[in-house]
């Protein structure tokens, strides 16, 4: 079951120090393809087609990487931090994230909101615990 949602909930916004936007590189599809994906090469990252708009759906592939670990069934929760605020918002709960794909260990394909323009730091968790951040800008 996969649970998408976008509420605004006003609290401390206690991981603050870190906004630099995540990087984009290119991840090796086989027969010279490529997809740019964004966040942090050989951990997590996500791919999407186009700028992310506030408060509208976009379809994102989420890709993990994890030698430690098998990560695939596990629940992976997805909370926003926006920059320059105190605005938090739970972006997206998964529960049995899928196998692997394109090269990561798991991956989950899925619609995502993000409720407001500006700067996100994306903390994602998996089984509670923290697994990493991507920041993106939100137009």
């Amino acid at each position: 079951m996969i649970l998408i949602v976008a509420l605004s909930l006003t609290g401390c916004n206690e991981r603050t120090s870190d906004y630099a936007l995540s990087p984009s590189f290119d991840l090796d599809m086989g027969s010279n393809q490529a997809i740019e994906v964004t966040g942090i090469e050989g951990k997590i990252a996500i791919s999407y087609t186009k700028p992310f708009q506030a408060d509208t759906p976009y379809d994102v592939l989420w890709l993990f990487w994890n030698n430690q670990n098998k990560i695939e069934g596990k629940k992976m929760e997805v909370m926003g931090f926006k920059k320059d605020s105190t605005l938090t918002s739970q972006i997206l709960v998964v529960e049995n994230l899928g196998g692997t794909h394109l090269g990561a260990n798991a991956h989950h394909k899925t619609k995502m909101i993000i409720p407001e323009p500006g700067i996100w730091r994306l903390q994602v968790k998996i089984e509670g615990q923290d697994f990493g951040d991507i920041v993106l800008e939100v137009k």
